[in-house]
């Protein structure tokens, strides 16, 4: 498989203690997407978690829970899921991790078939990734 690295920067600067981060990092190549952004306080989102996971389990024709597991990285108190969307014809790897009180997620997504190619895309993720906590 062909890759291409990019780098991106963003600048440190001060903001209000009542500012919500509303960005979202989005990438596609082909029929993988993949999107970052702020899920939910982390007070909330592990409730969230199991909602969404309830959800799928009774609205998504063959859905498959495949993996769930806690991770230390890239944050201490990580969680990974893993799941076929079989009615959508869809894998996905979604990963929650705090940053500072919000829950941020990763998530990678592709055709049925293609599990290998979301797993190392996390991992690709995994070992670039340092988060900044704020000051």
């Amino acid at each position: 498989m062909e890759t291409t690295l990019m780098h991106a920067t963003e600048c440190d600067y001060e903001v209000d203690k009542t500012w919500v981060d509303r960005t979202q990092y989005v990438y596609s190549h082909g029929d993988m997407r993949v999107l970052i952004e702020p899920f939910a306080p982390m007070a909330s989102a592990y409730g969230r978690i199991e909602e969404a996971l309830q959800r799928f389990r009774v609205s998504v024709p063959d859905y498959e829970l495949v993996e769930r597991r806690s991770l230390d990285a890239p944050t201490p108190g990580s969680l990974l899921i893993a799941h076929r969307l079989g009615g959508l014809s869809r894998f996905e790897v979604s990963l929650f991790f705090p940053v500072a009180d919000m829950a941020w997620a990763f998530r990678v997504a592709s055709p049925l078939g293609h599990e290998a190619l979301c797993y190392e895309t996390l991992e690709r993720f995994l070992q670039t990734f340092h988060p900044v906590e704020p000051s």
